[in-house]
């Protein structure tokens, strides 16, 4: 499993970042806030998810742990996948998905391009009062620099 790494920014795309790390390079589909760090920068490090499926490998990256264990909690649900969970982080904050959630914003969440009113009751139905700002946003979020 690959849950961190640190290295070159070689090229960054409108789809992802690769970052070579020991001579290899890694593409690595990253949240916004992943993005925003790694741009004009030539060094740079990223938490990361390694999906493995039977028709490929995948790698999702991450700012900090925190943003990391929300697209976790996503993923977790039934019939919420990894790009519906980085849809959500490229188009809210953390801390605005998790509001969304606590307050039944139904209309805040269908917004995001990919997800149907039936997964996004899902998610509230499933995640509300689960998850905090606090878990989100909270002390202890120690953001990659």
């Amino acid at each position: 499993m690959i849950g961190y790494l640190k290295g070159t920014v070689k090229e960054l795309t409108h789809e992802y970042a690769l970052l070579e790390v020991g001579g290899v390079g890694y593409e690595v589909y990253c949240s916004n806030a992943a993005f925003s760090r790694l741009s004009g920068a030539t060094e740079g490090e990223v938490y990361t998810y390694m999906q493995v499926k039977e028709d490929g490998i995948a790698l999702f990256g991450f700012a900090d742990t925190k943003e990391k264990a929300l697209f976790l909690k996503l993923i977790s649900l039934q019939n919420v996948g990894a790009k519906s969970a980085m849809a959500l982080l490229a188009s809210m904050r953390p801390d605005e998905i998790v509001n969304a959630i606590q307050f039944n914003d139904s209309k805040r969440l269908s917004a995001v391009k990919g997800l149907g009113k039936k997964t996004v009751e899902r998610i509230i139905l499933e995640l509300n009062g689960k998850l905090t700002a606090e878990e989100v946003m909270g002390a202890g979020n120690v953001p990659v620099q």
